[in-house]
């Protein structure tokens, strides 16, 4: 009876682990739900790390009222990242499409092509830092986007294993097709979720280093 009373304990880690799963649910339809208008993407995806991040240290109280706390006070800076972001990747899809007008030129298109595969990866790697940065640091849209460039390279292996996270869920689901309806429930708030495990340490070094007074 002592096992069974430790095992259903609130407090013990199986229904920790069930309540986890109930806010990561709740998590990831939220965040589905205000991607909807899509120009909300960037306010709705920042809010779900930081909502994620709080779930990681325990601060999350009530998901939902966590969740629109940080949609709410992020979404005009969100919709103008979205813009940029929206911008930026599809200036390097449009440029991709274009190099198939220079085939008869193919030192020209293999140039092309190496700078395009360049800034795809500034990009993406701006982007994988930038939504908890505009989470978590209160700055400019434009400081914000520098900080999360600057975050990501002085960080590259984590932000690496950050973009696998990402991209995991999508890929299992491209091979295993019967698999793309947890898309909708655990696609994006659980790679947010261990994104946050690893990136909690290099904030809380930014917030002690903020609390003494040193240049962050």
């Amino acid at each position: 009876m002592a096992t069974e009373s430790k095992l259903f304990d609130p407090e013990g880690p199986l229904m920790t682990g069930f309540d986890t799963v109930k806010d990561l649910i709740t998590l990831n339809l939220l965040t589905i739900i205000c991607s909807i208008p899509v120009v909300t993407i960037g306010a709705s995806f920042t809010a779900m790390h930081y909502t994620a991040l709080k779930m990681v240290r325990n601060e999350e109280g009530y998901i939902h009222k966590t969740f629109f706390k940080s949609f709410k006070e992020n979404l005009k800076q969100g919709i103008g990242a979205t813009f940029i972001m929206a911008f930026a990747f599809g200036f390097i899809g449009l440029d991709f499409w274009a190099t198939q007008w220079f085939q008869e030129d193919p030192g020209f298109v293999k140039a092309a092509i190496v700078l395009l595969i360049l800034m795809a990866a500034v990009t993406i790697t701006t982007v994988t830092f930038f939504f908890p940065v505009q989470a978590k640091l209160s700055a400019t849209l434009k400081q914000n986007i520098s900080n999360a460039f600057k975050m990501a390279l002085s960080h590259f292996p984590m932000t690496l294993l950050m973009i696998l996270f990402n991209l995991l869920p999508f890929i299992i689901c491209y091979f295993v097709h019967f698999l793309i309806p947890l898309l909708f429930i655990f696609g994006f708030s659980l790679p947010a979720f261990w994104d946050a495990k690893l990136y909690d340490k290099v904030f809380r070094k930014i917030e002690e280093a903020a609390n003494e007074g040193k240049d962050i």
